[in-house]
Order: structure tokens, then C-alpha cells, then sequence
């Protein structure tokens, strides 16, 4: 399907989902917090490919054939960002899906920032770059975002 609002927004859809409504996953706002809507709009600017939403494929996923993804990026040399907020309320008792979702998206090579909201616990996911720690009080994503640039690019 391509998006009446963008037409560089395409995806994949049953034509019985689009009989019952539903949108393209970029420009729906429908399940989506602010801080993600924020830390999309952040990687956009930065990055300029940022999508969000998107629904993503493996035969490497071990639990769910695809996941969606809060913001997902291109980087050159067809490496992929994924950039997922947990949110303190909404995550509080998400661990196990989280934990999951995250072993899926580094076992197909994804580059995986999981930005969880403080008092969330960590997944105890050994791996470089992986799991960063938000405060509600002190959101920037603007600044997150440049972060997230500086620790993939070392």
C-alpha cells in the first residue's frame, strides 16, 4: 500500500486490514506515545530516512516471525537502526516481551537501542551500546538522539 499523506510511505497489508481501517504505520499516531512520535521526529532530523512503526521480517527470529519497531533508521553498509523507548508506565510489566523482542532484533544484526525509562530495571542484555537510561523529568530526544549517533559510530 502507499500512503495518501506521503508517498514514500509504503507497506505491506491484507486488503481485509485495510477494509477495517487500517493506516499507514508512519503516519499513524494511534499507539504511539509522544516521547516515541518525539524521539521519530528527533532521529528524522538527525538521520533524515527515520521511519516509524515500521514492521520487520526475519526467518532469525526465534518468538514472532516480525516485530514493529518504535524508530528504525538506515545506516550505510545496509546496517539498521533500531530504536525502541520503554516507557516507565506502559513497560512496567513488559520485561519478558522486551527482553524477547530485543534477543529477535540483535540475532538478525540490528543495531539495538533500548531507551528505558527510569525506575524501569534493566533486561540484563549484554551487548554493546544496548540499554540506555531515560529520566520522564529530563527528556530530550534531540540530545538522546545525537547520543545514540556518537556511541554507534565508535
Amino acid at each position: 500500500w502507499v500512503c495518501k499523506n506521503d508517498p514514500t510511505h509504503m507497506w505491506r497489508a491484507m486488503p481485509t486490514a485495510r477494509v477495517n481501517g487500517s493506516q499507514c504505520p508512519e503516519c499513524i499516531e494511534t499507539g504511539k506515545s509522544q516521547i516515541e512520535i518525539d524521539y521519530y521526529s528527533a532521529a528524522l532530523a538527525r538521520r533524515g530516512n527515520a521511519k516509524s512503526g515500521s514492521r520487520v521480517h526475519s526467518e532469525k527470529f526465534q518468538i514472532h516471525s516480525s516485530w514493529t519497531v518504535d524508530v528504525l533508521v538506515s545506516l550505510p553498509a545496509d546496517k539498521r537502526l533500531a530504536i525502541e523507548y520503554d516507557g516507565s508506565y506502559w513497560h512496567r510489566n513488559k520485561s519478558n516481551i522486551d527482553r524477547v523482542k530485543s534477543l529477535d532484533l540483535l540475532a538478525d544484526d540490528f543495531i539495538l537501542v533500548r531507551l528505558r525509562e527510569a525506575p524501569l530495571p534493566s533486561l540484563q542484555i549484554t551487548h554493546p551500546n544496548y540499554e540506555v537510561t531515560v529520566y520522564p523529568a529530563a527528556q530530550d530526544p534531540a540530545r538522546d538522539v545525537a547520543r545514540i549517533d556518537e556511541m554507534i559510530s565508535d
